[in-house]
Parts: C-alpha cells; sequence; structure tokens
C-alpha cells in the first residue's frame, strides 16, 4: 500500500542508484539563470528548516519530560555503539525517535518495511550470519520483543553462532494498541479508569533471566547514563558467542 505524507504528481519506481543521477542531468538541461537562481535559494531555505529541525531533536536529549525519554535512551546508545555496528531496529512508538537519535552509516541501519511486528530478533540472526565480523545490535520495545519469540530467537542464534546484542525499551506496555484508545477516546472509559485491557505488560517478564535460560545473559539498566558501559559488556557477552539482552527501563507512558 503506497503511502506518502506530501502530494505526488507522478510515481516512479526505480533504481535511486540510476535514476537520480539521470534525473540530475535532466535537470541539468533544463537550466537557466532565473532557474538556478531559484535553486539555490530553495536549498539555502530547506538547509535552514533542516538545521532548526535538528536543534528540536537535540533539544529531546536533554528534556526531563517523559514523552521524551526514547530520545535520551536512544541519543545514550548512539553514542555508545561502535562505527562498524548493524542496529537492527524495530522501536515501534519509539521509531521516531530512533531516526532523530540514531546516525548510521548506510548499510548499518536495518528495518522492516512493513508491518511485521516481531521481526528484529529473528531478523538479527540471519544479519549476523551475513557479516560475522560486524556487531550486531537490535533495538526494539518490549512488545516487539515478545513478539518475535524470543526463546525461540536466541536459542536459534546460540546454536547457529550468530550472537547479537538486545537493547529492549521497556515500557511495560503495548503502548501502540493503548495510544490510539487514547487519542480516539480522550474521554473514553478506558481513559477515565486508566484501565487499557490487554495493553499492560504486567508483571513485567525477567527479561535478564530468559536470555540466560536460552544459554546468553541480561542486565536491566535504569539509567540512560549506564547504557554505554552495559553495551560494551554486551558487546563482550557477543564477542564471546553469547547473545546479552539489556532491559532499559522507560518510564511507562
Amino acid at each position: 500500500m503506497p503511502l506518502w505524507s506530501f502530494p505526488v504528481d507522478r510515481a516512479l519506481t526505480a533504481d535511486s542508484r540510476v535514476a537520480l543521477p539521470l534525473l540530475e542531468q535532466a535537470l541539468g538541461t533544463l537550466a537557466t539563470p532565473e532557474r538556478r537562481r531559484a535553486w539555490v535559494a530553495r536549498r539555502r531555505q530547506a538547509e535552514a528548516e533542516v538545521a532548526e529541525l535538528r536543534t528540536g531533536w537535540r533539544d529531546r536529549v536533554d528534556s526531563v519530560h517523559p514523552a521524551d525519554a526514547p530520545d535520551r535512551w536512544l541519543a545514550a546508545l548512539d553514542r555508545a555503539l561502535p562505527e562498524q555496528a548493524v542496529v537492527v531496529e524495530e522501536a515501534v512508538t519509539a521509531r521516531p525517535a530512533a531516526i532523530r537519535q540514531l546516525g548510521r552509516a548506510p548499510g548499518r541501519y536495518l528495518q522492516t518495511g512493513a508491518p511485521a511486528l516481531g521481526w528484529a530478533i529473528g531478523a538479527a540472526v540471519g544479519v549476523k550470519l551475513a557479516r560475522p565480523e560486524a556487531p550486531v545490535v537490535v533495538v526494539c520495545g518490549d512488545g516487539s520483543f515478545n513478539f518475535g519469540v524470543p526463546t525461540a530467537a536466541l536459542w536459534s542464534a546460540q546454536r547457529a553462532g550468530a550472537p547479537f546484542v538486545t537493547v529492549v525499551l521497556n515500557n511495560r506496555s503495548y503502548y501502540a494498541s493503548r495510544r490510539p484508545v487514547l487519542n480516539l477516546y480522550p474521554g473514553g472509559a478506558a481513559a477515565a479508569a486508566g484501565d487499557f485491557p490487554e495493553t499492560e505488560l504486567t508483571p513485567a517478564t525477567d527479561f535478564a533471566l530468559l536470555a540466560r535460560a536460552c544459554g546468553g545473559d541480561g542486565r536491566v539498566v535504569d539509567r540512560p547514563a549506564d547504557l554505554a558501559d552495559a553495551l560494551g559488556w554486551g558487546l563482550e557477552q557477543a564477542g564471546q558467542g553469547r547473545c546479552a539482552v539489556l532491559d532499559a527501563q522507560l518510564p511507562r507512558p
């Protein structure tokens, strides 16, 4: 289902590596002094808008607002990630924060292009088999971690010799299911009672213990400031052939 958040006059399916240089050549034949001046002005305007946007992204990292917690955690993760690491991302409601804060080189940031909740931890096994020399780090929510059947994924990784590190952004809820109810029915019965059936992941799963049961190990991380040390530990575990799960404790939404 192709969807765009901007008007599309003509949609073309093409390999961007081939199409963009050809498009540039075609536009060059249409260039006039007047058009070139307009293009330069538009570029300067776009650069200023992007710079302002990125300033807002950085401000979120220093914010203490609970809604900005994913930005704080993911900015800490970005600072700690090795340059050669491959990130497999399925952060769901925290995906905008991942896009804002995780600066990865091309080929070092992978996500599914369609709804497939639970994709990431299974995909990480394949990524590690394809790139055994690279550290592989999954970023996912606690809901998508559960949907991935972690016992199967971690056990398979152990058996295949394809260890990876998982950072679970744990808000102890299926927020992707809870948030639409709040948005659509802010004055509804669920909001009034503070009770959203089937969206609360309580009692919480002990993800570290689950990792140990599958031949790996895990840690609970309470603060973004502690994530760098925890990630270093997790990468050491992966280097020794064991999956590591970092349970990042986000505030409950």
